[in-house]
């Protein structure tokens, strides 16, 4: 977008620019701009709007889990409900579930049949984040309300496998993970090591 659009826009005309990363674009950009802070739309409020979209209940189990798993966009939400993301995201969890009593060629296996597609892993690391850190707050009995609540047993189960090092340990490579992605890092090189220090952290 040229300098003079923002610095001399047409008449009632408006621009939104969003990001999550202000501190990366140009300052002479940031300048021109007033920002605003778009919080999260609080779930029971995202519910309500699934509900009359849909004709459904507030309180329906499907629209309960799209606004916990929408993290406060509506947009999401809509993606949940409307396309195939619980079915990814079911297929996602059954793989993490299994990771603990496959052996590291199996592993290793799971790893080279991922599909390497960048914006689809994008949403798989904040999976992988969610769940790890719903095993962190189990293993740690913490008082905290759990992303994957419909999972709750098998989080039950598996954080017997880890210890709170390990899960802390997960964590913090997951998190440096999705910072790479930014770069133009191999997929399927990462997700490797990824899903082997996963499966050490169960051995530990």
């Amino acid at each position: 977008m040229p300098f003079s659009t923002l610095e001399e826009p047409a008449d009632n005309t408006y621009f939104f620019l969003t990001t999550t990363r202000i501190h990366d674009m140009l300052p002479t950009i940031v300048s021109r701009c007033q920002q605003l802070d778009f919080r999260p739309i609080p779930e029971g409020e995202i519910r309500q709007w699934l509900a009359e979209r849909t004709d459904k209940d507030p309180d329906d189990a499907r629209i309960r889990l799209a606004a916990r798993l929408a993290r406060g966009s509506l947009g999401k939400a809509w993606e949940y409900w409307q396309g195939p993301l619980f079915e990814w995201r079911q297929s996602v969890l059954d793989k993490l579930i299994r990771i603990p009593q496959l052996d590291y060629a199996e592993v290793m296996g799971l790893s080279l049949a991922w599909p390497e597609d960048r914006s689809r892993f994008a949403l798989e690391l904040q999976w992988f984040k969610e769940w790890y850190r719903d095993l962190l707050v189990i293993k740690g009995d913490l008082a905290l309300p759990l992303y994957n609540g419909d999972y709750k047993g098998e989080l039950e189960r598996i954080s017997s496998y880890y210890t709170k090092r390990s899960l802390f340990l997960i964590l913090d490579e997951i998190t440096a993970m999705d910072k790479t992605l930014v770069s133009n890092a191999r997929i399927r090189f990462y997700l490797g090591y990824l899903l082997l220090l996963m499966k050490k952290g169960a051995l530990a």
